[in-house]
């Protein structure tokens, strides 16, 4: 309904476009090559010359076959490795409380980069990978419980897959399952397993 039962819906308001898009049709990157077509061709009608956007193929262009691949239909599936998580896990109050259903729980925190980014590297874990952990941590300090505290990542698989320039989605999201129990893993040891 938000896109009016459209794939893909343009809105234009005051002074800003709007693309919305179903994300059954595709992702966030596989949008954006519609987006800057359409980009240059409301720059051709409103300027003279147009600008130069990269990667651009007109829409009197084919698709290259690499745009309409299907990812993954040929990749082995790596799911059979991959522990199985208890779906009975914690789940944070405003998320299952109507009292909190409505108030805002967003918070803004700046990290220095640099020394974030050279510290996780130093535990051979991704930034993401140690903000998922640290965050798990401090649920569990906040929230004391006994039951597994799940984090979800979003990641995107094009990189893995064999057709770099697919529209279709490739993002889905992996499931972190943080441990508190000391005498098992140990808290950095997880983050440089995963």
């Amino acid at each position: 309904m938000e896109t009016n039962y459209h794939l893909v819906d343009i809105t234009f308001y005051e002074k800003k476009i709007y693309v919305a898009y179903h994300h059954a049709f595709c992702d966030g990157r596989g949008i954006m090559p519609f987006v800057r077509k359409l980009i240059y061709y409301y720059c051709l009608k409103k300027y003279q010359p147009p600008i130069d956007i990269d990667d651009l193929s007109l829409a009197s262009e084919n698709m290259s076959i690499g745009e309409l691949q299907e990812p993954f239909v040929s990749e082995e599936k790596a799911t059979d490795t991959l522990p199985v998580f208890k779906h009975d896990a914690f789940r944070l109050p405003e998320l299952t409380t109507d009292k909190h259903l409505y108030k805002s729980t967003r918070y803004e925190l700046n990290i220095d980069q640099d020394s974030f980014v050279g510290w996780a590297r130093s535990k051979h874990a991704t930034p993401s990978i140690t903000v998922a952990f640290l965050m798990s941590k401090v649920i569990e300090n906040v929230h004391p419980n006994e039951k597994e505290i799940i984090c979800n990542l979003a990641r995107d698989d094009r990189a893995g897959s064999s057709c770099q320039n697919t529209f279709r989605n490739c993002v889905g999201s992996i499931e972190l399952a943080y441990s508190r129990h000391p005498d098992e893993i140990p808290f950095l040891d997880q983050v440089e397993n995963y």
